[in-house]
């Protein structure tokens, strides 16, 4: 221990037997300093260890960010080091205590830009600083387009499924578009016929592609037809289906199944004595069709608007229902994974209610969000 360590040390001794923290009461600004010197001296006793880890762009990939401005600070000091190409830091002679620790990069915003770190006797090795960086971007021609799903990729990029109608290809065609981290497109897809072709729905497959539900009005047997696309991981076209009777089809949702088949799910008009019902389709890796099930409720419409693969192998669907003339009722049920129904549910909170989101949850249980006509119409989950 210092000279000067042990000087200070005997002083805060004296007064503390001599009463001085009484006297101090009366000048609290004196005491504030008195009591942080104290800390302070305390905090140079603790032993010293080594703090080192990595700052990631996403943990999908564990890509390390480089040139990242890493802070290491508590009431008593703050350090400052940069992290190499590969995102690792490291600080020596870091006495124990808590610190919080926190990332900057020049021209970026990272979230989160903290957090709490205890360092302990031993050497605190391995620590995972994730962050993401926010960003952005309009994409798009001199006409109309619009996203209606996106995924994060596997290299923590993004893809994005909508139509677009700046391209020549059609009246209104399928867009698909991969961004990398920072947003910056690096492919996109247009695809479709002379009409309207629109993707409402995109997930990655387990090959490192994709695949997408919609509709297509260029192409089919009807007035609309469920159209499904598979692309490659570099926005390839595999191959497209189309299914669908003499009326309107329209798919809106799609997951891929245990067995790289994909079930999706959506509207008809074809396949339905009643205004429309919910039409489930399942098919083989290929895009080859495997069987189809109908659902309606009250002989009214029954539309559905999410679907997703569960733990057990069957399917949980989220749409809507409508009890009588206009009154509409949120509607989520299971299927097993030949399309028999498991369970369902029905709840009313207004005239008009519908559900357009369902996830499976960590205790299987399930996540569902659409709106409500309570209240003139609300958020509900």
């Amino acid at each position: 221990m210092n000279k000067k360590l042990v000087i200070y040390l005997l002083i805060s001794g004296l007064m503390s037997a001599a009463g001085c923290d009484s006297m101090l009461a009366d000048h609290p600004v004196d005491k504030a300093r008195s009591l942080y010197e104290l800390s302070y001296l305390a905090h140079l006793t603790h032993p010293t260890t080594t703090v080192s880890g990595r700052v990631i762009l996403c943990g999908l990939n564990n890509n390390g960010n480089p040139n990242v401005r890493v802070t290491l600070g508590c009431p008593f000091e703050n350090r400052t080091v940069y992290t190499d190409s590969n995102g690792a830091f490291s600080f020596n002679n870091v006495r124990t205590g808590k610190y919080i620790m926190s990332a900057s990069k020049q021209g970026h915003r990272l979230i989160p830009d903290r957090q709490e770190i205890t360092v302990g006797l031993a050497d605190v090795a391995d620590v995972i600083f994730e962050t993401s960086v926010t960003w952005e971007k309009t994409i798009g021609g001199e006409s109309w387009e619009k996203a209606y799903s996106v995924q994060q990729t596997d290299d923590c990029g993004y893809v994005v499924a909508g139509y677009t109608d700046s391209h020549d290809v059609g009246n209104i065609d399928a867009y698909i578009v991969k961004l990398d981290i920072n947003g910056n497109t690096e492919w996109e897809k247009t695809i479709g016929g002379d009409d309207t072709d629109i993707a409402y729905d995109i997930q990655k497959t387990s090959d490192g592609g994709y695949v997408t539900a919609g509709i297509t009005y260029s192409s089919g047997s009807g007035l609309g037809d469920y159209y499904i696309i598979k692309l490659n991981s570099n926005g390839e076209e595999e191959w497209q289906k189309i299914y669908g009777g003499s009326e309107r089809d329209e798919a809106r949702s799609i997951s891929q199944t245990a067995d790289n088949g994909f079930i999706i799910t959506g509207l008809s008009e074809s396949y339905t004595e009643d205004v429309c019902d919910i039409w489930v389709l399942s098919t083989d890796e290929n895009g080859d069709f495997k069987w189809s099930q109908t659902y309606n409720y009250f002989d009214l419409t029954d539309k559905s608007f999410s679907i997703q693969r569960t733990s057990d192998g069957g399917s949980v669907i989220a749409g809507t229902t409508e009890v009588t003339s206009g009154d509409f009722d949120l509607l989520v049920f299971k299927i097993n994974p030949t399309g028999t129904i498991v369970w369902s549910y029905l709840s009313d909170k207004g005239a008009y209610d519908e559900s357009y989101s369902v996830q499976e949850t960590k205790d299987e249980g399930f996540i569902v969000c659409g709106s409500s006509g309570l209240d003139s119409g609300d958020f509900w989950c």
